[in-house]
């Protein structure tokens, strides 16, 4: 199971049609572990508050997650 904060990157992953180069790295090694016959589950959990950089490195990891390189083949 993997536990994240980040639920852009949940719905991107779930999402067929948006093509990211973070997501699509993870959606391969899903595909990977699952042909391994590995059960691949991710699960949100709220986000740490008040944490000293908490809201810089939640944006970065937006950033990264929601950069577009167009179609993958």
């Amino acid at each position: 199971m993997v536990n994240t904060d980040s639920n852009v990157t949940i719905e991107t992953l779930q999402n067929r049609n948006k093509h990211y180069r973070l997501t699509g790295s993870i959606k391969k090694e899903i595909m990977r572990l699952e042909n391994q016959q590995w059960a691949v589950l991710f699960n949100w959990v709220k986000a740490h508050s008040d944490i000293k950089g908490n809201e810089m490195a939640d944006r970065l990891a937006k950033e990264v997650a929601t950069e577009d390189i167009g179609v993958l083949v």
